[in-house]
């Protein structure tokens, strides 16, 4: 088995993985409605985001290369010849890792804010 393929259903892995946890996360929120308060909604936005996040990842394949001065990262997709299609799941795949860390940094200032 390649190296290629092996990164292949490891991507696709990550992505089954990730529906079924958030999955059990949405549930868990769901039922859990009263306890959990308006910090269900940055639950559910991470979720949601998370989601996009491993459909874009299984979508690229993208695999980092980092050396003295570089750091760059290409896709070793199947269908890597589809160039519109690589470009525009890069830039889904880069939008919604920040959007995750944008809804990190909102979770964290609000629960800073319940503190105070």
């Amino acid at each position: 088995m390649s190296f290629t393929s092996l990164y292949k259903w490891f991507c696709l892995g990550s992505c089954a993985c990730s529906y079924l946890l958030n999955g059990l996360l949405i549930f868990i929120v769901h039922t859990r409605r009263t306890r959990i308060g308006f910090y269900r909604f940055f639950t559910l936005s991470t979720v949601l985001i998370g989601v996009l996040y491993s459909i874009a990842f299984a979508t690229v394949q993208p695999f980092w290369y980092a050396s003295l001065g570089m750091l760059g990262f290409f896709s070793i997709a199947p269908w890597q010849g589809n160039v519109e299609l690589i470009r525009y799941a890069f830039h889904f795949w880069f939008t919604s890792f920040i959007l995750i860390l944008m809804c990190m940094a909102c979770s964290f200032a609000y629960r800073y804010g319940i503190l105070c």
